[in-house]
C-alpha cells in the first residue's frame, strides 16, 4: 500500500500538509528532513503566508495514501494513529478572544471533563509566534465550553491559530485595542 508523511502540529496531532517522496517512497520522514525550520502555514483563500509553525512545534506521521488529505490536510486530525476527517471551519460558536491581557478559547458546546486548546499566536512587533495552551475546565457538576489564560499583548493585529480537539484548524484574525 502506498504511504505518505503527514506534518502535523505535535500538541494535538492537527495535519498542516502532506509530503510524499518518490525516491524514498516506503521510507517514514523526520521534521527535520521535511520541515526544518518550521513550516509555513498559508491562508486557503488567498494562498498568503499566514503564519510559521516552529520546526519544534512540528511532528510527522507515515500514513495510507488518501487523496482527501492530500489536497485539504487542515481538515484532519491524527487519532490513535489515523487522520480522522473534521467538519471545515467548525461551528459558529468555536472562537479565540484576545484582551491584551487575556487569551479566552471557546466552543461550541459544555465539556463535562477538562479540555486543552493550543494557540498560535503571530502579528503586531511579536518578534517568534507565542504558542500557549488554553483549558477550558469543564467537571461534570459544572459544564462550561469557555476558558482563558493569562497572556499580555500590546494593542494590535493578531492571526491566532486554533488546534482544538475534535475541529479542523481554524484561524482567526484578532485585534488587541
Amino acid at each position: 500500500m502506498e504511504k505518505m508523511n503527514v506534518i502535523t502540529f505535535k500538541e494535538t496531532g492537527h495535519l498542516l500538509g502532506v509530503v510524499t517522496r518518490a525516491g524514498q517512497p516506503e521510507k517514514a520522514a523526520t521534521v527535520e528532513e521535511i520541515a526544518a525550520g518550521g513550516f509555513r502555514l498559508r491562508d486557503r483563500q488567498n494562498g498568503e503566508i499566514t503564519l510559521q509553525i516552529p520546526e519544534e512545534e512540528l511532528g510527522v506521521s507515515w500514513v495510507d495514501y488518501d487523496t482527501r488529505i492530500l489536497y485539504r490536510p487542515h481538515l484532519f486530525i491524527m487519532d490513535a494513529g489515523k487522520p480522522e476527517q473534521k467538519t471545515e471551519n467548525g461551528p459558529p460558536n468555536l472562537s479565540i478572544a484576545l484582551s491584551g491581557a487575556l487569551i479566552t478559547a471557546t466552543l461550541p458546546a459544555n465539556v463535562s471533563e477538562s479540555v486543552e486548546i493550543w494557540c498560535q499566536i503571530v502579528g503586531n512587533n511579536l518578534s517568534e509566534p507565542i504558542v500557549r495552551s488554553v483549558t477550558i475546565p469543564g467537571t461534570v457538576s459544572a459544564p462550561t465550553n469557555t476558558g482563558s489564560e493569562a497572556l499580555i499583548l500590546g494593542a494590535g493585529d493578531y492571526k491566532v491559530a486554533m488546534f482544538a480537539p475534535d475541529y479542523a484548524l481554524v484561524v482567526f484574525m484578532e485585534t488587541v485595542p
